[in-house]
């Protein structure tokens, strides 16, 4: 109740798995810090559960763009847009959710093809 108080309805959200800001906007704004203290709060007042989605959505509120779908394309779903169900759409970035990531099982996951081209060129990453 204390968050709808301070924060309205909020009807429109986002996944925050894969999002893109205008850095410039998000420091004038403050989001980091704002994000920040939600987040202590929530310590404190138990407000909200779910990591860091709650409080990036509460913030920014309905304040977002969405991103087409082939900027977020959820593995599983990576098939059907290979296929050509979505001719519209192009495939630019894989969203592994959940608990299956090449970089942890590489012998069963979605778009192997793709993680083999791709992923094992990037050395930096921590696995």
């Amino acid at each position: 109740k204390q968050l709808r108080k301070e924060f309205g309805r909020v009807a429109k959200s986002f996944n925050a798995g894969v999002y893109v800001m205008h850095l410039k906007r998000w420091r004038e704004q403050k989001i980091s810090e704002r994000i920040r203290q939600l987040a202590l709060r929530n310590r404190e007042e138990d407000l909200y559960r779910g990591g860091s989605q709650p409080p990036l959505n509460l913030i920014i509120g309905e304040s977002f763009e969405d991103l087409s779908l082939g900027w977020n394309t959820i593995a599983s779903e990576y098939e059907r847009f290979r296929n050509g169900e979505s001719a519209t759409e192009q495939v630019c970035l894989i969203h592994y959710k959940g608990g299956t990531h090449p970089w942890k099982n590489v012998k069963n996951f979605t778009a192997k093809d793709v993680w083999s081209r791709y992923g094992t060129q990037i050395d930096a990453i921590d696995r």
